[in-house]
């Protein structure tokens, strides 16, 4: 099925709240889910990308991806991504899915949904950047990759509380 599929987002929405039991992420984690989402999310990111391009006189690049009332209008609807992202987020809490998000090089995607414009897909993508960045080998990763830099960008165009 196509990402923006009614029986697509409802099946998400029901491994999101499946995720929620340790032995169904273990399973989940084991028929490749991790992969699934992070393809899904680094096609999400990629129309990001293009969008920002395509309009880079807008704000963060990212006004074309909002509508008048400020919800994303990309292709994959905002809900199926906050789904995904929330379903990675609970897959990380196993060492297996950290270990997984590790191997298929998840910081990169991560960090370009960091300024999503939806706040809960942003909850999800930093909770599961605490999750990662909390395994030393991870952490030296992102160093490397300038982890520490890319933050700063992000916390310097981050209004104030």
């Amino acid at each position: 099925e196509p990402v923006h599929t009614l029986i697509h987002m409802l099946c998400l929405a029901a491994l999101q709240r499946l995720s929620l039991r340790s032995h169904l992420q273990c399973k989940m984690i084991e028929l490749g889910a991790i992969d699934w989402i992070l393809e899904n999310l680094r096609s999400v990111v990629n129309r990001m990308a293009e969008a920002s391009i395509e309009h880079s006189n807008s704000f963060n690049g990212l006004g074309p991806l909002l509508s008048s009332n400020g919800a994303a209008t990309l292709g994959t609807p905002d809900f199926s991504i906050e789904f995904a992202s929330a379903l990675l987020m609970n897959l990380t809490l196993r060492a297996a899915g950290r270990k997984r998000c590790g191997e298929f090089g998840a910081f990169r995607v991560l960090l370009r949904l960091i300024e999503h414009p939806n706040a809960q897909v942003r909850t999800h993508i930093n909770g599961t950047l605490y999750a990662l960045l909390g395994v030393p080998s991870l952490r030296a990763e992102a160093q490397k990759q300038g982890a520490e830099e890319a933050f700063r960008v992000v916390l310097a165009r981050s209004p104030p509380p």
